[in-house]
């Protein structure tokens, strides 16, 4: 085990095995945000909900690179690794990812609020014809944003051919 030498390292082995709950209110904003695998969690208070739905559980911290950590976290004879990194505001947690894989198969919920598609790799809502461009985009672009909307967000490599797709990125990796 390594020594703990960030305040995040101190926070998850304090809410993981020491269930000290109270800390939340001392180091995340009330608009905090958590994501992990399969949500998106908004709140300080629903997040230590979450905290408290999960119980104690035995963790040890196998990296600390202040604002990212990587640990293992045991139950039982079930261990697993994961990462949590964060974003400060005024020194307190603003929004934290994390990525934990339990190697427990779970469902991950119809749509991501925020971006209104599918998670957990299980592909996307269908892309419409034409990409969402912000103001001011050169319209004589627009056909060609269009495509690779078409081709990326839609999935549908399949609709171009190969040569088309090489011949756009060596006419523009000259301008790079």
């Amino acid at each position: 085990m390594i020594q703990l030498t960030s305040d995040l390292a101190e926070l998850e082995i304090a809410l993981r095995c020491h269930l000290e709950y109270a800390r939340l209110a001392d180091t995340h904003t009330q608009r905090s945000s958590l994501e992990d695998n399969w949500e998106v969690v908004k709140g300080r208070e629903q997040i230590l909900a979450r905290w408290v739905a999960q119980g104690r559980k035995e963790a040890a911290i196998t990296a600390d690179l202040g604002e990212m950590l990587a640990f293992t976290v045991s139950e039982g004879e079930h261990r697993w690794p994961g990462h949590r990194w964060v974003t400060r505001e005024h020194g307190r947690i603003l929004r934290e990812t994390v990525i934990e894989d339990r190697g427990v198969e779970r469902e991950a919920q119809a749509e991501h609020p925020p971006l209104g598609e599918l998670r957990a790799g299980k592909g996307q809502l269908p892309a419409s014809d034409t990409a969402i461009l912000p103001a001011g985009f050169p319209e004589a672009a627009r056909p060609l944003a269009n495509r690779l909307h078409c081709a990326w967000n839609g999935r549908a490599f399949d609709l171009f051919s190969a040569d088309w797709l090489t011949s756009i990125v060596t006419a523009n990796s000259a301008d790079w």
